[in-house]
């Protein structure tokens, strides 16, 4: 392998670092441009960036969250227990 002079050194481990750093910050926001720049799937709404901020936002995942489990009450209310206990007490 070849010496290499500090210099040289020095301008290689700049080179990594700017990559590093590009690759770093610069992934998401290409991700997020090819997905617009393609546009939607057909049959789904055009995305926005609205859209992106909101599905991404974690007060939405919770709101998700707490809806989902307020069905799940609403059915173990309706029928009294859980489809798993039942099919677990039928065994």
């Amino acid at each position: 392998m070849p010496k290499l002079s500090k210099e040289a050194k020095q301008r290689l481990q700049q080179l990594f670092k700017g990559g590093q750093f590009a690759i770093r910050w610069g992934f998401i926001p290409v991700v997020l441009y090819l997905g617009f720049k393609r546009g939607a799937d057909p049959g789904m709404p055009e995305p926005t960036i609205l859209s992106v901020l909101e599905s991404s936002s974690p007060i939405t995942a919770c709101s998700k969250t707490t809806e989902l489990e307020e069905e799940a009450k609403e059915k173990q209310r309706r029928f009294g227990q859980s489809s798993y206990e039942s099919v677990c007490q039928r065994e």
